[in-house]
């Protein structure tokens, strides 16, 4: 978050008026406020407007007759608590240390997402579902609990701290998911395979039969709990892939550090570097 001042928490006919005024295009600029509890900024169009240090329930939504629209925009140090957007097109807009699901579970539903920015920002309990998401770049950004359903990703970049991410029955295409780290993270039944994976000792892709592999070969230097733990918690219900991660490794096995770093050592240079390189009868990751 910034040094902006602190937010003023706004009456609810000053949450009005600002609201009225975004409908109607006369307001460019909402700063240093905070919209009451449960109040919900409900708008059809949002255009060549700037967010600055602003806690709010931003809801834009198309319907029937026409699809939303959120253009031009700038959310910079707010909190959007939570964010929905349901039917509309969301184009060169930018989100700079934003804080998105603090409280309230968010979704992006039916959108199209073009020339979209996010960096330094934190987002958490969220979902991405039915949707096209093209020249969207998310960089340094924490993402926990967040979930793309039924997507397409054109030339999508995804770069930060990555959480329980799963991304279903979506569709790459010259995109990539650098997370660092990237503690868990699964695919599942994707159309297109066009996406750069994790290489990072923290979050790396292999195949199981390369896990099996390695099990075998550091059998006499591992415990028998730590064989346990991978074979009946990583192995038994994999259908694709496995992600190892370091971090997720420790945390599962705080007694076992030097088996960690072993399994680790052992793994890393198997990695896979895209999905498409994937044995094609694979369907799923894990």
């Amino acid at each position: 978050m910034g040094s902006h001042a602190s937010r003023r928490l706004l009456t609810e006919p000053e949450a009005d008026a600002i609201v009225d005024g975004l409908r109607r295009g006369i307001v460019r600029r909402v700063e240093d406020a905070r919209f009451p509890d449960r109040y919900q900024v409900r708008l059809r169009k949002l255009g060549d407007v700037a967010f600055i240090n602003a806690e709010l329930w931003l809801t834009v939504e198309g319907g029937f007759v026409g699809r939303g629209r959120l253009e031009r925009c700038e959310f910079i140090d707010c909190v959007l608590d939570p964010l929905t957007i349901f039917k509309s097109d969301v184009r060169d807009s930018s989100f700079d240390g934003v804080k998105i699901g603090a409280r309230a579970m968010g979704i992006v539903d039916g959108c199209r997402l073009e020339a979209v920015r996010m960096a330094s920002c934190r987002v958490s309990d969220f979902a991405f579902r039915n949707g096209r998401l093209a020249d969207v770049d998310i960089a340094d950004t924490t993402i926990d609990a967040v979930r793309f359903e039924s997507c397409s990703l054109d030339r999508v970049g995804i770069a930060g701290a990555l959480d329980d991410v799963p991304f279903l029955r979506c569709d790459f295409t010259g995109s990539r998911v650098a997370g660092s780290p990237a503690v868990d993270v699964a695919f599942h039944d994707w159309i297109g395979a066009d996406v750069t994976l994790p290489q990072a000792r923290d979050g790396f892709f292999v195949t199981p039969d390369q896990l099996r592999a390695d099990l075998d070969r550091l059998t006499p230097d591992m415990s028998a709990a730590t064989r346990e733990h991978l074979i009946r918690d990583v192995l038994a219900d994999v259908v694709g892939l496995v992600v190892v991660s370091e971090i997720a490794l420790r945390r599962e096995l705080p007694t076992a550090p030097g088996e960690v770093a072993t399994i680790v050592d052992a793994l890393h240079p198997h990695r896979l570097r895209r999905l498409a390189d994937v044995v094609q009868q694979t369907r799923g990751v894990h």
